[in-house]
This record gives C-alpha cells, sequence and structure tokens, in this order.
C-alpha cells in the first residue's frame, strides 16, 4: 500500500476493561510481582473493513523510559474481548 493510499478518515478504537478505569491504576494482579496475566479486555468500534488487529501496551510512567509491556498482533479482527490470562505471555 502506497502511503497516499493510507486512509486518513478513520476512528479510535474504544478499549476498556472491567479490571480498571480509563487512566487508572491497573492492579498487581496483572504484573510480574502478582499473577502476571493479562487483564480482561474489550475492544468496540472495530472498522469492518479490519482484517487483523494490534494490541500495544506501554507505561510511559516507567523509571529513565517508556517500556512496552505487551505486543500482540495479528489478533483476528473479529475477536472483540479477551478473558483474563488468555493472551500467551512470553517472557
Amino acid at each position: 500500500m502506497k502511503a497516499s493510499e493510507i486512509p486518513t478518515d478513520f476512528k479510535a478504537l474504544n478499549v476498556t476493561s472491567a479490571a480498571f478505569g480509563n487512566g487508572g491504576i491497573i492492579s498487581g494482579k496483572y504484573t510480574c510481582d502478582g499473577k502476571n496475566v493479562n487483564p480482561p479486555l474489550d475492544v468496540s468500534e472495530i472498522p469492518l473493513e479490519a482484517k487483523s488487529l494490534v494490541l500495544i501496551v506501554e507505561d510511559p510512567d516507567a523509571l529513565g523510559k517508556t517500556w512496552l509491556h505487551w505486543l500482540v498482533w495479528n489478533i483476528l479482527s473479529c475477536i472483540i474481548s479477551w478473558k483474563t490470562q488468555c493472551l500467551a505471555l512470553k517472557e
């Protein structure tokens, strides 16, 4: 796809979690100090044209730099909900 073919009129996805609110603190359960599992996530507003999704979770408050916690790609666009501990997280 050429840069001139990339649409610029797209909408943002809506990602929410029952485990924490927007801008809220994530429970220690979902960290390496806890069970180190993913929190439950729900995604809405996925464009019909989407073929796959990418999930990037970064921590801009980490000491010294932005810390990349998760990078999951090639997620089928029909998957709109992830339960706790359903993403295979490898170190």
